[in-house]
């Protein structure tokens, strides 16, 4: 089912995409979460060449996570031809379109550095998510650059608690595509290859080590005081 008009006028943009990853954790975050997208990410442009996320940087490495851009053989895996996805089309000011593309130049380059925020995913179906100083989730980030951009507000809500199809359902009125991701991108950007490279058992293990204690620093440091900020 198609929903998007390439000739469309062409004012300014952003586009939220929701998709059914096919990974094994992916898997286990739809069950357990009762949802059908489990992934959430943004894009400043209609061919998604500039599409954001908060992910893996490898495939082989999980917990080696953090801002990504994705192209389609991070969703595919080089294995599936079909991911079920919805794009909403969102209009912005310039204004609010330059905000949203300087955050992602922020968090990219911030000397901290944004770790992903893994103690929040897994205990979501329990506790509903909660704030870590600087670390996302896929769907926190998204939730907290349409904040940031000012597209999204509900009062006593943290963009920790929103699912990927909570954040969609507040622009159920701009759905612009549903079905496979790989009918929509038909003009993708160039694969990184490193994706898919082995990271061997060393660099995965100590970053499977220190993922959790820096998360755990960070939310024994500075709590929730500035969840609000970032």
């Amino acid at each position: 089912m198609l929903h998007y008009n390439h000739h469309a006028r062409r004012d300014y943009y952003i586009y939220l995409v929701l998709s059914e990853t096919p990974t094994k954790f992916g898997k286990a975050i739809r069950r357990f979460s009762g949802i059908m997208f489990n992934h959430a990410s943004v894009a400043f442009d209609a061919e998604l060449r500039q599409l954001y996320s908060f992910g893996r940087h490898q495939q082989k490495n999980p917990l080696n996570a953090g801002l990504v851009r994705e192209y389609p053989e991070r969703f595919t895996l080089r294995r599936h031809s079909c991911i079920n996805v919805r794009i909403y089309r969102i209009p912005v000011t310039k204004e609010q379109y330059t905000l949203g593309k300087s955050r992602i130049l922020e968090i990219k380059h911030d000397p901290e550095g944004y770790l992903y925020n893994l103690f929040s995913v897994l205990s979501f179906p329990v506790l509903k998510g909660f704030h870590t100083y600087k670390a996302y989730s896929c769907s926190e980030f998204a939730a907290h650059l349409l904040w940031y951009m000012g597209l999204l507000c509900q009062p006593g809500k943290q963009n920790c608690a929103y699912t990927p199809e909570d954040i969609g359902a507040h622009f159920n009125d701009r759905l612009y595509f549903e079905g496979n991701l790989l009918d929509y991108w038909t003009d993708a950007p160039a694969a990184r290859h490193d994706f898919f490279g082995d990271p061997g058992y060393t660099a995965t293990a100590i970053t499977s080590c220190l993922l959790p204690v820096r998360l755990l620093y960070r939310k024994i440091r500075f709590g929730n005081k500035f969840a609000a900020m970032i």
